[in-house]
């Protein structure tokens, strides 16, 4: 039968010895830092000079340590790319589309509700030809088609879009501009936490009082009954003459646009977006299949550029990929339509190190800087570091001499 009471004194004892031993190595330890601390500073009583010196070498220490080791620095850019994805990082709703006149086709896929005011003709639909006043249309799939054109798309279209404003935390995402079409693509994906409709991307355009046909797919008219047939869906088409010439359109989940822009010497390409705009997560990238594997394989969107950082330049070749790090680029300054290029970009952030090449993990040049590089020219930091470094080999040296001619005396 176990003894409770003999098993407990002897753990009791068994812990007191232990602490014993521990209090005796607390007190050894304090004994040791006080006789050192005591030797140092008999030491720096009689050699003042040793203090200045390892004053000096404490501070030469901690400008070549912020000279060498790289820290965060603003950097900006200026690349031509095909196409490119970011995130609004913004507080508030801003516009992203400026004014654009003359456009020759507005193609929309996603979930949305509008209302179209005018009259109304139709071959392919009796109740729908010859109807006047405002219908309410639902678009209820992700794959749902809203087109709209000008009749005459040969005479100068007033068709406009006056604006696309987005809201915090949307995706822009395969941002690309087709110069063979003269055609801008691309889609928005907001944030799941949208308050109200008044709060959704939202793009307004101008209808004009001209003539314009209308295609819908995957649609309801409740008004009038009439409805696409889920399980063989047939595109309707209409004409439209508008009373009501702005319309507002609220994008609450994602949806893919597409636009169709007039000839590139009839529109300044320049000036179609809005500038400055905070971003974050940009990438500049595009995505292929390989094969008969059905995953997505990244290639750079970059056609040339270059980065600039602490008075360093970095180029950018044809297809290769820009890692910016940590945050990284953070505002979207201008982006402008090349007719026969692509997208000119320019860019801004703040990064410890730039690195570009063929492979994400086998990047090929890169530019860092240290935080002396934010007060003078990369020219200058050579001589400061070769100075620094000199000043403390020579001190570090003689305080070695001076201890070991110390330790020998004693």
């Amino acid at each position: 039968m176990i003894n409770w009471q003999q098993v407990k004194q002897r753990f009791l004892n068994s812990t007191s010895t232990i602490i014993r031993w521990l209090l005796k190595l607390v007190v050894l330890v304090f004994q040791i830092i006080f006789k050192l601390f005591k030797f140092l500073a008999k030491y720096f009583v009689k050699k003042k000079s040793t203090v200045f010196s390892i004053f000096g070498l404490l501070l030469f220490g901690s400008i070549l340590a912020v000279a060498i080791f790289p820290s965060v620095n603003n950097f900006e850019g200026n690349l031509i790319v095909q196409q490119m994805n970011f995130t609004y990082a913004g507080n508030k709703s801003s516009r992203f589309l400026t004014r654009i006149p003359n456009i020759q086709e507005v193609d929309i896929k996603g979930i949305q509700t509008l209302s179209l005011s005018g009259d109304y003709q139709s071959k392919s639909n009796r109740i729908l030809d010859k109807y006047q006043g405002t219908l309410e249309i639902q678009l209820n799939d992700e794959t749902s088609h809203l087109i709209i054109t000008p009749v005459n798309p040969e005479s100068f279209s007033k068709l406009e879009i006056r604006k696309l404003i987005l809201r915090p935390q949307t995706e822009v995402t395969n941002l690309i501009y087709n110069p063979y079409g003269s055609t801008l693509a691309f889609s928005l994906n907001p944030e799941s936490n949208q308050i109200s409709s008044q709060d959704s991307n939202r793009l307004q355009l101008y209808l004009s009082k001209k003539p314009l046909n209308i295609v819908l797919e995957k649609y309801n008219l409740p008004k009038l009954g009439i409805k696409d047939n889920p399980d063989a869906p047939v595109p309707l088409e209409f004409t439209l003459m508008p009373s009501n010439l702005e319309q507002n359109l609220f994008f609450e989940e994602k949806t893919d646009f597409y636009f169709k822009f007039p000839k590139p010497t009839e529109i300044d390409l320049k000036e179609l977006f809005s500038k400055r705009l905070a971003v974050r997560n940009m990438q500049f990238l595009l995505s292929s299949q390989t094969g008969f594997v059905a995953e997505k394989v990244p290639n750079s969107s970059i056609i040339e550029g270059e980065i600039l950082m602490a008075g360093q330049e970095l180029e950018i070749k044809p297809n290769q990929f820009l890692m910016t790090g940590e945050p990284g680029i953070q505002l979207l300054r201008d982006v402008q339509i090349l007719p026969d290029r692509g997208l000119r970009v320019r860019v801004a952030g703040k990064s410890r190190e730039i690195e570009v090449g063929l492979d994400y993990d086998f990047p090929v040049a890169s530019i860092k800087a240290g935080r002396l590089a934010q007060f003078f020219s990369p020219e200058i930091i050579p001589v400061i570091v070769s100075f620094f470094t000199t000043v403390l080999l020579a001190l570090i040296s003689w305080l070695f001499k001076d201890f070991s001619n110390s330790s020998n005396s004693n």
